[in-house]
């Protein structure tokens, strides 16, 4: 679903330090029914999708952190 990428810069330029892919993901979203156009879907159903989203989001962003190392 989503690629998230910590991009460091360096003397050098940008350098990747860490990547955390979207994964498969199987979540169960019961109250959904297909708009009539697929390319406007109404706000109260982006208001539903909302908090998987962020869900998914927030489980790939804590893995991404686990990646960095701080210098001390």
């Amino acid at each position: 679903m989503t690629e998230l990428l910590l991009i460091g810069l360096t003397a050098n330029g940008p350098s990747l330090r860490g990547r955390e892919w979207g994964g498969i993901y199987s979540l169960e979203w019961t109250s959904f029914v297909p708009p009539k156009d697929p390319k406007a879907v109404p706000p109260e159903q982006l208001d539903e999708l909302q908090p998987l989203v962020a869900g998914i989001l927030a489980r790939q962003a804590a893995r991404l952190l686990e990646q960095v190392a701080v210098a001390q």
